[in-house]
């Protein structure tokens, strides 16, 4: 599968399409209006096919329920219910955002993982939830 990572001159990060081929990446890739502000990369990832779950923590990673649940038991609590320790994004099918390049995440679904989800008697609950919903698409 293929990406494209767009990061703006403030370094805030996001995906501005995830595509099954090539061809379909480097033809959105050519859509998105240059800026020098904005830098475009397209990336290939080592997911065969959708779906697929998208860990954004201080980067993206890609991979099934094993990443997610390898990434709530690598964080601890920290005593906050509204810190988030990183976002879980499923992409069920290609993600494209309206306009090239820009922000449209927040359209796809996904989790802000909180203390709440770190506490063993919930986490089992949310990874069965997790599983259900990519089951679902």
């Amino acid at each position: 599968m293929f990406t494209i990572e767009s990061t703006d001159e403030n370094k805030r990060c996001w995906l501005s399409g995830v595509f099954e081929t090539a061809s379909e990446a480097k033809a959105e890739i050519a859509r998105i209006t240059r800026t020098e502000k904005t830098l475009h990369c397209l990336k290939e990832i080592d997911i065969p096919q959708l779906p697929v779950f998208v860990i954004e923590d201080h980067g993206f990673t890609f991979g099934g329920i094993e990443l997610v649940e390898q990434n709530l038991s690598s964080h601890s609590s920290q005593g906050n219910d509204d810190f988030c320790h990183f976002n879980i994004f499923l992409v069920s099918e290609r993600y494209v955002p309206s306009e090239p390049g820009c922000d449209e995440m927040g359209m796809l679904m996904h989790w802000h993982v909180t203390d709440d989800y770190l506490r063993s008697a919930n986490r089992n609950g949310f990874v069965k939830m997790l599983l259900k919903s990519m089951n679902d698409t």
